[in-house]
């Protein structure tokens, strides 16, 4: 992880800041789907929406074809 870049964006976007490193998350999803498919035939990966419901990691996971687990009209909004 780059610090520098860190506070830089600090710097420019103020804080709190969240940052999110796309590469990470697609690598993180990978890994799990290797994992799972490593142990189990049939298996599904949910992710609780309500843990981070931005809309671009939710996409990504989608990609990878994780299912979202939603308990508000709200999550399912945001799933779609």
């Amino acid at each position: 992880m780059d610090h520098s870049l860190l506070i830089s964006l600090a710097e420019e976007y103020g804080t709190p800041l969240y940052v999110y490193f796309e590469d990470i998350i697609k690598n993180r999803c990978e890994h799990v789907r290797e994992l799972m498919s490593k142990y189990f035939r049939n298996f599904m990966i949910a992710y609780a929406c309500k843990a981070n419901s931005n809309p671009r990691i939710l996409e990504i996971m989608r990609g990878y074809g994780f299912e979202v687990e939603a308990v508000s009209w709200g999550e399912i909004l945001s799933a779609l």
